[in-house]
């Protein structure tokens, strides 16, 4: 069964943390607005392209750290009866832009009820975070395989991914 998942921001989603909301709140349901085009990612099974879609979502940065982020299954999104189509999204992995990416299509009540079902059963922490030089690893094993252009990376971004490529070409 694949997993959707869809950047978030871990202060709104963990209960504990400053900003968090209960998930029967209205304002849970913003890392999902707009609601008629949620642009989630399709995670395939066992998770074989994570890193790639981390690296896709960190190459539109503007500044590189930590990402945070939900999965959960696409059977939810059947159960609550919201429409999912695949579109093209707009990081600098084309591919990825293609295969991967879709819109969920939802009302707000579908959305609030959407973030109740992954909230609910996961206790105090519902997002992973992965770390800005995990993220920054992502990103330089993109471009060394090609699927991201160094180039058109934003200038402290590209620094940062340099780096971590001078970093591995020199063995460290």
């Amino acid at each position: 069964m694949s997993k959707l998942l869809r950047g978030a921001r871990r202060d709104s989603w963990d209960l504990g943390t400053t900003n968090a909301v209960r998930p029967d709140d209205p304002t849970s349901a913003r890392d999902f607005q707009p609601y008629h085009e949620a642009s989630v990612w399709v995670i395939e099974e066992h998770g074989s392209n994570l890193h790639r879609i981390i690296a896709a979502l960190a190459s539109k940065r503007t500044w590189p750290s930590n990402l945070d982020y939900v999965l959960f299954d696409e059977a939810l999104v059947r159960k609550l009866g919201i429409t999912m189509r695949q579109t093209t999204g707009t990081t600098l992995d084309e591919e990825a832009n293609k295969r991967w990416h879709r819109d969920l299509n939802m009302s707000e009540a579908q959305a609030l009820e959407l973030v109740r079902e992954i909230k609910t059963p996961r206790g105090s922490s519902a997002t992973e975070r992965v770390r800005e030089k995990d993220v920054l690893k992502c990103l330089a094993r993109a471009v060394e395989e090609g699927r991201i252009d160094l180039a058109q990376l934003e200038p402290k971004v590209r620094d940062r991914v340099q780096t971590e490529l001078s970093k591995r070409a020199s063995g460290n």
